[in-house]
């Protein structure tokens, strides 16, 4: 079974698996997240402030309010869930730099991790920060 989602803006994207649509659970005032920096990596913050607008101010782990961020720069942490061999993951391919889903074909001792993607791709080193948990 697969979803098709069509967003507000007009787009649309066919044949999702079932774990990569989940709703969306709106951020609140004392969330744990990952943010967008300003050099386009991710870091660990708390929402501090939710706005109308729905953007967020959050505070940084280093003690920096980052105000106003937009929820394309925001995603929710994936505490808790330890990812071992054969874990589904939705990782990103930087080929089309987009994420997918897949599975951990191993964790390599730079503690990168070896993901099989659903398609057939494969890559070998995927940083920590490109892998995330896939809910059940």
């Amino acid at each position: 079974m697969t979803w098709d989602v069509f967003y507000s803006d007009g787009e649309e994207e066919t044949n999702l698996c079932l774990e990569c649509v989940r709703e969306f659970v709106p951020y609140a005032k004392g969330h744990k997240v990952e943010f967008r920096g300003d050099d386009y990596e991710f870091y660990a913050g708390k929402i501090v402030a939710v706005h109308d607008d729905e953007t967020y101010d959050i505070k940084g782990t280093d003690g920096t309010i980052f105000r106003s961020r937009a929820l394309p720069d925001i995603r929710r942490m994936t505490e808790g869930k330890k990812l071992t061999v054969g874990s589904r993951v939705f990782a990103y391919y930087p080929d089309t730099d987009e994420w997918y889903p897949g599975h951990l074909s191993g964790i390599n001792n730079d503690h990168s991790y070896a993901v099989s993607f659903d398609d057939g791709d494969f890559l070998q080193q995927v940083p920590p920060r490109h892998v995330r948990a896939l809910r059940r």
